[in-house]
């Protein structure tokens, strides 16, 4: 995470980093109270950090859910038994479902079996489409091209990382196993990293193994079948919104040099759908009023075609006014 966390001396979960909380289960957890001996205290409605005013309760601090602390009857620092520990977490952790655990000041033991229940099952469903979004980029042939030369043709890192085993030195430290390896599998963040033993050769061919596998999968035809789902969802909510607002629109900037000097400004008709561009230059105002004029003869030509998605016309074509050479 990067973050320093403390557990809460009540409930001995961490404060959480904000981002790392799960709707409708613990952000509870990163509204926090910290206290120093000397009688600071600071309530932090979302944490997420230790920079500015959290460095003074760093060491030696008491750290408290605020739904802790007020459930206990918003206890003084002297009331607590030492300060606390650190937060093995890091603030995080949420993800392997370590601090599933609904607001204290929730009572009802039926309510709060529901209220996880919901937050589980919601959060489910965006890890589901997020990794459903990350199955179809690496299925991208754009997006395999991109990576050609970093994974030099090894295209399961696309889904595993792999790093050396570490074994105890006995002196409180750690040396590598260099026959042992640690997997992370980036579909499955809850599960804990997986160990291989043998080459690295050996491990390269058993990741690739998989990949492969995984590729003629139902699972990976399900994920990718989501995410086109969820694309053509967001492309029909996209159309609507052009309907209203007009597909075809204009924006101005300048024309600069190589030097980042501006030299003239410059007209631009796009489709706000397809981020097409059709640019125009010029010197004035005159192809400024082209472009509105076109774009608004766009909108209604696509408003009489019935709104298609694939739209072409005549007059979506590259138009260029002005000379770039002249002096404006």
């Amino acid at each position: 995470m990067g973050y320093s966390s403390y557990l809460c001396k009540h409930c001995d979960h961490g404060i959480m980093d904000a981002a790392s909380t799960d709707e409708g289960i613990n952000e509870w957890m990163s509204h926090a109270v910290m206290m120093a001996e000397n009688g600071s205290r600071l309530i932090e409605p979302e944490y997420g950090g230790y920079s500015g005013e959290y460095a003074r309760f760093i060491n030696g601090g008491v750290w408290v859910h605020f739904a802790c602390w007020e459930v206990a009857g918003k206890p003084e620092f002297d009331a607590y038994d030492g300060p606390s520990k650190h937060d093995p977490d890091q603030g995080g952790g949420s993800f392997r479902g370590n601090h599933d655990m609904i607001d204290p000041r929730i009572k009802d033991e039926d309510e709060r079996a529901r209220l996880l229940a919901a937050g589980i099952k919601l959060r489910d469903e965006k890890r589901y489409t997020h990794n459903a979004r990350e199955v179809h980029e690496w299925m991208d042939k754009e997006d395999r091209e991109y990576h050609r030369a970093k994974f030099n043709g090894e295209w399961f890192r696309f889904r595993y990382t792999y790093h050396h085993g570490y074994d105890e030195d006995g002196k409180g430290g750690h040396t590598k196993n260099m026959g042992e390896w640690a997997i992370y599998d980036a579909l499955d963040r809850e599960r804990e990293e997986v160990i291989f033993k043998g080459t690295e050769d050996e491990l390269k061919a058993h990741l690739s193994a998989l990949w492969s596998a995984f590729l003629e999968s139902d699972e990976c035809a399900a994920y990718v079948a989501h995410r086109e789902v969820e694309i053509a969802k967001y492309r029909a909510e996209e159309l609507e919104n052009l309907k209203a607002k007009g597909r075809f629109k204009t924006t101005y900037g300048p024309k600069r040099d190589e030097e980042g000097n501006e030299l003239w400004p410059v007209h631009q008709v796009t489709d706000a759908f397809r981020y097409r561009t059709d640019t125009e230059w010029f010197h004035g105002d005159g192809p400024g009023v082209r472009a509105k004029t076109k774009a608004k003869l766009l909108n209604e030509a696509w408003a009489a075609a019935g709104y298609p998605e694939d739209f072409e016309h005549e007059l979506f074509v590259k138009e260029t006014y002005g000379d770039e050479d002249e002096d404006e």
